[in-house]
């Protein structure tokens, strides 16, 4: 089984790496505390399609085509009538004077 590193290799590592990146010539920006990446600090935090898209326009309410569509519905679920199912025979046991099974019988 393979072996995971530890946290405290993990840091390790990823000091040497930034030794290595910063006597290339690198540079590390520092960035104050408080500052987000967000373009906005107002409101909830929302996913990143909702920050990218502009927003919808708004909807506008028409209470015609929704009565319509309910009066649609509650036709469509309008009680059927039952059907008359076929019922199928059943297999029923005859049974002797002392509580045995003598054979099998189909009764409607």
């Amino acid at each position: 089984m393979k072996k995971l590193p530890s946290k405290a290799d993990q840091r390790a590592e990823m000091a040497k790496q930034m030794g290595d990146y910063i006597a290339q010539g690198g540079e590390v920006k520092r960035v104050p505390n408080g500052v987000s990446g967000r373009f906005s600090n107002d409101g909830p935090l929302r996913s990143h399609s909702s920050v990218f898209e502009p927003k919808s326009a708004e909807r506008t309410f028409i209470p015609e085509v929704v009565a319509a569509l309910e009066e649609r519905s509650k036709q469509m679920k309008a009680p059927m009538t039952p059907k008359k199912r076929h019922q199928a025979p059943k297999k029923m046991p005859i049974y002797d004077d002392f509580g045995e099974i003598l054979r099998w019988e189909w009764r409607d």
